[in-house]
This record gives structure tokens, C-alpha cells and sequence, in this order.
């Protein structure tokens, strides 16, 4: 006889809302709960105590010895040439480079989503243009790659976190029918995610971009990781979670099947 799990499953596959089918030969994967706040230099240095980064592939970007580079001007540039792996070069680091870098290990561990799209090797970093720029950070599905302005340290994780998506996209993970539950700007997802999960270092209360992600998911403007109960869109809040939710989970089935043995 059908359990109440199955009965639920078939009738929200009758109507196309079925989440990805939980795959028997991978075990359920515990999510981390969210970061307070946004690793800075303490936390890097104690994770670099602990050896956090072994392992994980990116030792050399870690560790301040290898960075990659972005070759070009970025002033007056479009998306498409700043996050193009051909105009960047991977070249010596520096200890504040290293320090981001290490940061942003540190952070995409709260998201499988995140960490899925997290590859230092396919991100621009722009480390002369300053805060003075019309972008901060970008991810182009065409080329797969990702620019990062360093004045901003979290746009790597940002940034990767698109990337991510993408990867869920093109994988079959993130179905048309699980798509259409999320928020149809991608950029409220992001944001989201790093509101909830990675501290919030996207400018808190006085950024209107964050607070319209956090609106539509109904969510705290002053805590993300604490519901609204008083929001008018409670339910369809309710519902971009629970949505969102599915999908981190398949994500990190999906992680854990690309690296069974973990990371090291």
C-alpha cells in the first residue's frame, strides 16, 4: 500500500509540481544550518588553523599562491568579454585575494547550490577596477564564467551561485516544473540565498534588491533566517521556500553523487 510520502508525490505529479525523485543509492544529505554572519578575517584565520581547504581542490587560490586574474579594462567592458576565461589569467595571488577566496570556501559550504557552481578557476577577478565600476559582479551561461570585482569579496559566492543554478538546469535537476515554483527573477533566488544562508553581506536593510527577494519569500527584512508571519504574501512565500527548499536538497544529492567520497 502507498504511503502518505507516495500518495502526495503522485498527486503533485498529476499536476506537474513532482520535486526530483530521491535517488535510492544516495543517502540523505544534511544541509549546514546558515551562517550569522558573512566570514571575515577571524573566521579565515581559523579556518585556515583547522586546514578547512584541504582537500577541496582550491589550496593554491586558499592559500594566496595562485589567483585568477582578469586581463582587461573592466571600465566600459560588457558581460560577455569580463567573464570570458580568455581574459583571464591565472597568475601569482596575494594575501587579500587569498583571504576571499578562503571566505567564500567557507560560505558556499551552507549551500549545495552554491558550491555546486563555486570552481575559483572559472571566475575574473578584477582587482585594479575598485569599487567605481557599473557592475560589481557577473555569470554568463554562455561561456560558463564569472566576474568578480574584489572591492565586493561575497560576489564570488553570488556570482557562483547563478553558475550553480545553471549547472541544476542543464543537469535536469532543477525540472521546468520546479523552475516555475521559484521566483521568476533569478536574482531574487540569489539574493535569497545569501541573505539566509551566508550572513547577509548584500547591504542589509537599505538595499532594495535584497529586501524585494526577501519580501517575495516572506521572510524577516531584519533576520532572513526567521519567517514573516504578518507578510501578505505569507502563502506564496510559503510556497517559493518550500520550493527552494526541494531543490537544495536535490542539489546536494546531485553534489554528493559528483563527489561521493566528499571533497577530499
Amino acid at each position: 500500500m502507498a504511503g502518505f510520502d507516495d500518495i502526495v508525490r503522485m498527486a503533485m505529479r498529476s499536476v506537474g509540481m513532482a520535486p526530483p525523485e530521491p535517488d535510492p543509492n544516495v543517502p540523505d544529505v544534511s544541509i549546514a544550518p546558515p551562517m550569522r554572519q558573512y566570514p571575515g578575517a577571524p573566521e579565515v584565520e581559523d579556518a585556515r588553523k583547522a586546514d578547512f581547504s584541504y582537500g577541496s581542490g582550491n589550496e593554491g587560490f586558499n592559500e594566496g599562491r595562485v589567483a585568477r586574474k582578469l586581463q582587461i579594462d573592466a571600465q566600459g567592458v560588457g558581460t560577455r568579454q569580463l567573464t570570458d576565461p580568455r581574459f583571464g589569467k591565472t597568475t601569482k595571488g596575494d594575501p587579500q585575494l587569498a583571504q576571499n577566496y578562503e571566505a567564500a570556501q567557507l560560505a558556499v559550504n551552507r549551500s549545495p547550490i552554491s558550491a555546486l557552481g563555486y570552481d575559483p578557476r572559472m571566475i575574473n577577478v578584477d582587482d585594479k577596477s575598485g569599487p567605481n565600476v557599473n557592475m560589481y559582479g557577473a555569470y554568463s551561461p554562455n561561456n560558463d564564467g564569472v566576474y568578480s570585482n574584489s572591492s565586493q569579496p561575497s560576489n564570488l559566492v553570488h556570482e557562483s551561485t547563478h553558475r550553480g543554478l545553471e549547472k541544476l538546469r542543464t543537469s535536469g535537476v532543477l525540472t521546468p516544473e520546479l523552475d516555475k515554483r521559484l521566483p521568476r527573477d533569478e536574482e531574487d533566488i540569489v539574493r535569497y540565498i545569501m541573505a539566509s544562508q551566508m550572513g547577509d553581506p548584500e547591504g542589509g536593510k537599505e538595499n532594495k534588491y535584497r529586501n524585494t527577494a526577501l519580501y517575495k519569500f516572506g521572510v524577516s527584512l531584519g533576520d532572513p533566517t526567521l519567517v514573516d508571519r504578518g507578510a501578505l504574501n505569507r502563502q506564496r512565500g510559503d510556497d517559493y521556500r518550500a520550493a527552494l527548499d526541494e531543490l537544495t536538497k536535490a542539489a546536494a544529492q546531485h553534489l554528493y553523487k559528483l563527489h561521493p567520497g566528499g571533497p577530499r
